[in-house]
């Protein structure tokens, strides 16, 4: 959620932005500030089982970075607050993506 907040507050071109197990924590302050990201890829995941940090959560963020008009790259997945094999393989895949592009 701190590299959201980063992004989010910077006018830094990122290449994209990824969140694990992130959720919407500041929705006032970050609503507004998502459109100037228009177009920025985000790779993003959560467990559904997170007891940490709600699954809710995690779609409310996606929803708002969707809606803004950020290029989401959602990945779900059974599990808890954890990083699984399969969103690391996923998340290599993006980083490739988006960092032949910059």
């Amino acid at each position: 959620m701190l590299t959201c907040d980063a992004a989010l507050h910077s006018d830094h071109p990122f290449a994209g932005l990824v969140q694990l197990s992130g959720n919407l924590l500041a929705q006032p302050v970050w609503s507004p500030l998502m459109p100037k990201r228009h177009g920025l890829p985000v790779f993003q995941s959560h467990g559904t089982l997170d007891d940490i940090l709600p699954y809710v959560g995690a779609e409310c963020l996606r929803d708002a970075l969707s809606q803004a008009g950020l290029a989401v790259d959602w990945h779900g997945f059974r599990g808890g607050h954890e990083i699984p094999e399969s969103v690391l393989r996923a998340l290599s895949l993006f980083l490739r993506r988006v960092l032949a592009k910059s």
